[in-house]
C-alpha cells in the first residue's frame, strides 16, 4: 500500500512534472480506508452490535493517522530529495509568459468585434519582449506566439470564430510544464 502511494505522488517513479490521475488517488484512498477497517475489525472480533462498530471505527481513525503520520515523515522528504516538485517553478514561469501573450488577446478581440473576420486580423500588432517574454509575433489570422528563456518554451494562443466572439485555444511546447489553464 505504501508503495502504491510513493509511486502515486512520483517518489519512486521519475514522473515527468504531470499531476497525478484523479481516479487513481481517489481508488487509492478507498482501498487504503477500507483496508483500515477490515483491520481494525481483526482486532475486536469478540465484541457485538454499537460497541463492535464503535471500537472498529476507532481504530480504524487511528490506522489511518497512523498511516497518515508515516506518510508525511517519510514520503514528503523523500519527494523533496527525489526532486517531485521541480516542475512548479518551471511551471510558474510559463504562466508567467502565457499571460504576457494574453495581453494581446484584447486588442484581437477589439479587431475581430469590429472586422468579424479572422482574416488579415494580426497584421500591424506589435509584441514588444517584456516580462519573460524574449520574443514573440502575432500571425496575420491572430496565432499569438510568445517565446521565453527561462525555462525555454514557446505558447501559442490560437483564435477561434464562434460566432459574434472569439474563444482561445492554449498550446505550450514543452507539454510537461504548460500550466493548468493551457491543458
Amino acid at each position: 500500500m505504501v508503495l502504491a502511494w510513493l509511486l502515486m505522488f512520483g517518489v519512486i517513479s521519475h514522473a515527468s512534472c504531470h499531476e497525478p490521475r484523479q481516479g487513481l488517488d481517489i481508488a487509492l484512498l478507498t482501498s487504503t480506508i477500507w483496508i483500515a477497517f477490515w483491520a481494525s475489525s481483526l482486532r475486536v472480533p469478540e465484541l457485538v452490535g454499537w460497541r463492535k462498530v464503535v471500537f472498529t471505527t476507532l481504530g480504524a481513525a487511528y490506522d489511518l493517522l497512523l498511516v497518515t503520520l508515516i506518510f508525511v515523515f517519510i514520503a514528503v522528504p523523500l519527494a523533496a530529495v527525489f526532486g517531485v516538485y521541480d516542475c512548479y517553478g518551471p511551471r510558474a514561469k510559463v504562466s508567467e509568459l502565457v499571460l504576457g501573450a494574453s495581453l494581446h488577446r484584447v486588442e484581437i478581440n477589439e479587431r475581430y468585434a469590429s472586422q468579424k473576420t479572422l482574416r488579415d486580423i494580426g497584421k500591424g500588432i506589435d509584441f514588444p519582449a517584456q516580462g519573460r517574454v524574449i520574443t514573440g509575433f502575432i500571425t496575420a489570422d491572430g496565432v499569438i506566439v510568445a517565446v521565453g528563456a527561462d525555462p525555454v518554451a514557446v505558447v501559442m494562443l490560437t483564435p477561434t470564430a464562434t460566432g459574434t466572439e472569439l474563444t482561445w485555444k492554449c498550446m505550450v511546447v514543452p507539454e510537461n510544464i504548460a500550466p493548468k489553464s493551457c491543458l
